[in-house]
């Protein structure tokens, strides 16, 4: 859970507000989920997508979204990351065995932590926090939202302080990268399977930059960014 909502309460307030007031489409909200056991984990990994296709509610105020007495709120919900493994099996809706994003995440989690609730050690966000129930933003919801995202995820950061940022997000994490000036030509990398992981150190973490798993070779993704994790 996040132990301090008052910044982020601030900044989501700060987000809605670049929407026009006669913008009608549905939009659903993201938050950040943490597992239970995430601020007791040795090696806190934070991993990072592009953004989520709907979540819990549409509603755009932001009080009821932060209150912890409303079921439909987007803060501290009680299952947090453990819904991710509530999924994994036969679903009609949702199963997150048939994605490749979860099943990545879930190949380096239990490798770095050699955890079987796996979900319980890590925190997961995205990069775009106002998403439409299907799909990802368009250019311009995504172009209207960046400067707010980028104050979200600082603050997400700034509370949870993991030592792993992985970005499993194909280079759309560049706007995030380039707000605090990391130069990708000077990180250091490494290949797998036609493709390539940047990694680099910078105030006190390390920021991983690697592909969507979507249609990858996924064994060599996991090895790639568990060996990156575990030499560092």
């Amino acid at each position: 859970m996040i132990k301090e909502t008052k910044v982020l309460k601030t900044l989501y307030k700060e987000l809605y507000s670049v929407l026009p007031s006669d913008f009608e489409q549905r939009i659903y909200p993201f938050f950040v989920q943490v597992g239970k056991k995430y601020y007791e984990t040795e090696k806190q990994c934070l991993f990072i997508g592009k953004s989520e296709n709907g979540w819990v509610t549409d509603s755009r105020n932001v009080d009821e979204l932060f209150d912890i007495k409303n079921e439909n709120r987007i803060v501290n919900r009680h299952d947090q990351m453990e819904w991710v493994n509530k999924l994994e099996g036969p679903n009609e809706v949702y199963n997150t065995k048939k994605s490749a994003f979860w099943r990545v995440v879930k190949g380096i989690s239990k490798a770095v932590c050699n955890k079987d609730d796996w979900y319980n050690h890590i925190a997961w966000s995205n990069l775009y926090k106002l998403s439409p129930e299907s799909g990802n933003p368009s250019s311009w919801l995504q172009g209207i939202q960046r400067d707010n995202c980028v104050k979200i995820l600082n603050e997400e950061i700034n509370i949870l302080k993991p030592k792993y940022v992985i970005f499993l997000t194909s280079n759309w994490e560049q706007f995030y990268i380039e707000s605090f000036g990391i130069d990708v030509k000077k990180t250091k990398k490494i290949k797998w399977t036609g493709y390539e992981t940047h990694y680099r150190n910078y105030d006190g973490k390390l920021f991983v930059q690697s592909r969507h798993p979507q249609g990858k070779d996924e064994n060599t993704h996991i090895e790639a960014i568990t060996k990156i994790v575990k030499d560092s």
